[in-house]
């Protein structure tokens, strides 16, 4: 199995403006993360608040562009911030805030199940027994 998507040494920085007699400031939002997904893995990222979360995934989806570093998917070297056609087709973010992300009115199999649907190789029975594993 190979790596769907890996970082190496990523750095997300972000410039704060100054004012009349403050300079400009830099926050490091994000210093030398090496991170990676195998195929069939489903991965989490957790941690406390303002740790880096978001921004590692705005970044790794190419809402960010990052300071430097390198992000691969399948092994090859991409920039999410130009080819967000080939991250956005690989992977999807689910927000903090569950209602925004995940809609109350479905249950979890049918959510899980959706994005399964994009993909020819799923018949319906594959995509629920896909679905049983994940919830397991």
């Amino acid at each position: 199995m190979g790596y769907i998507w890996e970082t190496d040494n990523l750095v997300k920085n972000f410039t704060l403006s100054g004012g009349l007699f403050r300079p400009k400031q830099t926050v490091h939002a994000l210093q030398g993360v090496s991170l990676y997904q195998e195929e069939g893995e489903t991965l989490g990222i957790v941690g406390e608040s303002g740790c880096g979360k978001s921004t590692f995934g705005y970044t790794l989806m190419g809402v960010h562009q990052a300071t430097s570093g390198t992000i691969y998917m399948n092994g090859i070297e991409v920039n999410p911030y130009i080819h967000k056609d080939i991250t956005r087709d690989m992977m999807q973010m689910v927000f903090q805030n569950p209602y925004a992300s995940l809609n109350p009115r479905l249950k979890i199999n049918t959510i899980l199940e959706e994005p399964l649907e994009l993909n020819p190789n799923y018949t319906p029975r594959d995509r629920v027994i896909r679905v049983k594993e994940v919830l397991e």
